[in-house]
């Protein structure tokens, strides 16, 4: 879309003969569904001119950008399912648990659906799901264990956005791959890491603009996606079958950059968004039986960026933004016979703050 200027001159209407004029003397002007113009009327008795004055970004045009905020969140909890579910699957498929090191790669999967609403300044609702299958290796030292491994991470999902009148909807997905290692002490204090890369992807539409009332608005998109993250912990013994870990975790992730074309002929030009996260919390195991554990846990999480900026014709609009503090509590029960190569894990969660919503996870493991 060709950008107007301040002064620039529309010709309304040229006649040989007389015009004649009502008493309106200036207006406005809509280019698309994203800029409106002030226009002063020229006339004389052969021509009516339209002099363009400044141009405003309407407030509607946060709506589409509410899509990179709700790619940037459902990526993150990929993340989340990684450092949360991956690697406890990871430690146990690998026998980290046992007295000698297996030296052998072992599979894993593990997955989580449901869905949560993200205050943006108007808000998100982000139903889906997202699954991982890896296989990790430990190797044991003398004063602990080292576990490491890869997986591929895939997450398919739908959202809602809402922003005054204005409700938006569309998909992601992402796709991609991770890498992961953990170094756990025998005293029970514990390192960690990943780094994840992928390719993540969404369209838009939207009903609700005003003078396309009726007629789907929208765009498609498709960008690169990167993240990582490092924690560190300490499980501590406890009376009673009961261990307690305690945990600091940092998340970082990045969804690349993009323009799109609208519909109605703009193009917005999407920044990356950059997501940094900073999680706190302990989660407590007690040991039912020799086949059974129960564990129940509490974070709190800081959401120190997450910002969806964007630009139309050099003009920038409203800024999404994931920014804020979430509770997530957790409660899940670990399954594995004795007799049995496999593992299950049943859990769910539930956040509050500035994300609520609940999700409920499943992991497997098999020993070969």
């Amino acid at each position: 879309m060709r950008r107007l200027s301040r002064g620039q001159t529309i010709n309304l209407i040229s006649s040989q003969g007389a015009l004649s004029y009502g008493s309106q003397t200036a207006g406005t002007l809509r280019q698309g569904v994203s800029l409106t113009y002030s226009y002063s009327l020229n006339k004389d008795s052969h021509n009516l001119q339209a002099v363009l004055g400044d141009a405003e970004v309407n407030s509607e045009t946060k709506s589409p950008v509410e899509t990179r905020a709700a790619q940037s969140a459902f990526l993150n909890r990929g993340a989340d399912l990684l450092a949360a579910e991956g690697l406890p699957q990871a430690e146990k498929a690998a026998g980290a648990e046992n007295d000698t090191a297996k030296g052998e790669w072992s599979p894993f999967f593990a997955m989580q659906g449901g869905k949560y609403r993200y205050q943006t300044g108007s808000h998100v609702d982000s139903r889906g799901f997202s699954g991982i299958l890896g296989v990790a290796m430990e190797i044991k030292k003398d004063r602990g264990t080292l576990l490491y491994g890869l997986v591929g991470e895939y997450g398919k999902g739908s959202y809602d956005s809402y922003y005054g009148h204005m409700n938006g909807e569309g998909d992601s997905d992402y796709a991609g791959g991770a890498l992961f290692v953990r170094l756990k002490e025998n005293r029970g204090l514990y390192y960690e890491g990943s780094l994840r890369a992928g390719r993540t992807k969404a369209d838009y539409s939207s009903r609700n603009f005003t003078g396309y009332e009726g007629t789907a608005v929208g765009y498609d998109t498709s960008s690169n996606y990167w993240g990582a993250h490092l924690g560190m912990g300490k499980v501590l013994r406890l009376a009673g079958n009961n261990e307690l870990d305690v945990f600091l975790k940092y998340f970082y992730s990045r969804t690349g950059s993009d323009s799109v074309r609208l519909t109605t002929g703009e193009t917005y030009h999407f920044s990356a968004v950059d997501s940094h996260r900073l999680r706190i919390g302990t989660r407590l195991m007690h040991t039912f039986n020799a086949d059974s554990k129960g564990y129940i846990g509490a974070y709190y999480e800081r959401e120190f960026a997450g910002d969806a900026r964007a630009t139309i014709a050099g003009y920038s609009t409203a800024v999404p933004s994931l920014k804020g503090n979430r509770g997530i509590f957790e409660l899940g029960w670990l399954y594995q016979p004795r007799n049995s190569n496999l593992t299950l894990n049943l859990g769910a969660t539930a956040a509050c703050g500035n994300k609520r919503g609940a999700t409920g996870s499943l992991g497997l493991m098999w020993k070969f």
